[in-house]
């Protein structure tokens, strides 16, 4: 289950909202504007004020609507758009809406321009294509082993 927040950017204010990340612990988090960057700047810091990291806000990729089916361990999906990854090259995605087993985050091969296969050992439980989403989703957290915070840049919004 996420939590979403609203970005509400002012160039003249600090954005500050508390995310309870996925170790349970909250944590302070400021957006601010760098004049001299001309760009957003998150950092994270616990609640007694250390740091734990600063870096350029940077957003997510897109959210493609897609047909999802399983067979013998490949699960396939169909975006409705092009999903702009080369033929042939893997790319780490997220997959959502479906409620079932196809939901989870993997690492995909782009079969052709609209069409991704990656591995699902397990049945998900769905014997008819089912609908859900593909996402191509930046992790700001990543590698600090706490949690994970996404931006999402088409609604203008926070994921944790």
């Amino acid at each position: 289950m996420s939590t979403f927040v609203d970005f509400t950017p002012s160039t003249t204010e600090v954005f500050a909202f508390q995310p309870t990340l996925s170790n349970g612990v909250q944590y302070a988090a400021t957006v601010t504007w760098n004049v001299f960057g001309q760009r957003w700047y998150l950092t994270l810091a616990d609640l007694q004020g250390n740091q734990i990291v600063t870096r350029a806000l940077c957003a997510s990729g897109p959210q493609l609507p897609g047909s999802f089916t399983w067979d013998d361990g490949v699960a396939s999906v169909t975006t409705t758009g092009n999903h702009n990854v080369p033929i042939a090259s893997q790319a780490a995605i997220r997959v959502l809406q479906t409620d079932s087993g196809f939901d989870g985050q993997y690492l995909a091969l782009a079969t052709d321009a609209a069409a991704f296969t990656y591995p699902l050992p397990t049945d998900p439980g769905q014997s008819a294509p089912i609908s859900g989403t593909v996402s191509f989703d930046l992790d700001l957290l990543a590698g600090y082993g706490i949690g994970s915070l996404f931006f999402h840049y088409e609604t203008q919004q926070f994921e944790f």
